[in-house]
């Protein structure tokens, strides 16, 4: 659920972040005391986490469950300013520089904000040790990758991200979609629903890069990384029901990941959303995803629809809905 990237295409992804990794591997300096605190934090919560981690049933629900055991093993024996070399975290939420990137950041590299606006907003931070992307080391292939998902949402909605009030990002990967998002500028509340060990994950993150200080949250209390259903709801709740704001939902392939009863219980929340981004892949075990997804637009009539698959990964695609008329229901 974790802001996956089983979408991804990775034709000499190997080669060249090895590359990268030869090139840019030197390994980090001893821990400020900062540094130490956070990391004693993430331990607290992954032992914590682990000790209720329940056993799963379902393929998809046990393949995720996997991916926390590993993480929670690199947590425990590793040091976690450099988590995003690990393993787990490379197969599951980081892109390298791979044929994707490459495409992607040519893309980027013609829009006319380019050097205004994307060049700036794509410089990577050192925290976790990301791979550069080798034409462009400023930045890396993962970043390049969710921005260009946020270029291709304004070009299809023709709205700025600016003009949004709130995100909900169902699957947040470890917070690098969340940091893109307050680099180009915005400054509403963005909330991140998520497996438990995520939301650890994603509060060391954040408040590493200066975005979380408290937590799940930061001082304004404008980022909350979140794992309990009820606590989701209440927040979609008071962040844009009812208050005249408007709100934007976010899933790069993880939604199109999750159990179906995990579905089931978040579609309900939508319909305060004046906007949605949803990356999918056309199957994921046994669900055929192109019909579910195809189902979940009929869910929300009142939302101007448009689905395509993504040129330069083939199986996989885009759903993007602004609101075109009143509220109606869900």
């Amino acid at each position: 659920m974790a802001g996956s990237k089983s979408g991804i295409v990775r034709f000499g992804k190997p080669v060249m972040d090895a590359l990268a990794l030869g090139l840019f591997g030197r390994r980090p300096e001893t821990p400020a005391q900062r540094d130490v605190e956070l990391i004693e934090r993430l331990r607290d919560r992954f032992r914590e986490i682990m000790r209720n981690h329940a056993s799963e049933t379902s393929p998809a629900a046990q393949r995720w469950a996997d991916n926390v055991r590993r993480l929670a093993a690199c947590v425990r024996d590793r040091d976690p300013r450099a988590f995003l070399r690990w393993p787990v975290v490379q197969e599951t939420m980081f892109a390298g520089t791979g044929r994707t990137a490459w495409t992607e950041w040519n893309a980027l590299r013609k829009h006319p904000d380019w050097s205004g606006r994307w060049s700036q907003a794509i410089v990577e931070t050192p925290l976790g040790r990301p791979l550069p992307f080798l034409p462009y080391p400023r930045s890396s292939g993962n970043l390049i990758h969710h921005a260009y998902h946020l270029m291709q949402f304004e070009e299809c909605a023709g709205t700025h991200l600016h003009e949004f009030d709130a995100v909900f990002e169902f699957g947040g990967g470890y917070g690098a979609m969340c940091r893109l998002w307050h680099n180009l500028g915005f400054e509403g509340r963005y909330t991140i629903f998520d497996l438990p060990a995520f939301s650890a994950l994603q509060e060391y993150y954040l408040s590493g890069v200066g975005l979380g200080a408290n937590g799940a949250e930061d001082a304004d209390g404008r980022i909350r990384c979140l794992s309990q259903l009820e606590e989701f709801h209440r927040v979609v709740g008071h962040s844009a029901g009812g208050r005249g704001l408007r709100a934007m939902f976010l899933a790069t392939w993880s939604f199109s990941e999750a159990p179906l009863p995990i579905r089931d219980a978040i579609i309900p929340l939508l319909s305060e959303c004046e906007a949605f981004l949803i990356a999918y892949q056309a199957r994921f075990g046994e669900v055929d995803n192109v019909e579910y997804f195809t189902t979940f637009r009929n869910r929300f009539p009142y939302m101007e629809w448009k689905n395509w698959e993504i040129r330069h990964m083939p199986g996989n695609y885009y759903l993007m809905g602004s609101r075109s008329r009143g509220p109606g229901q869900v």
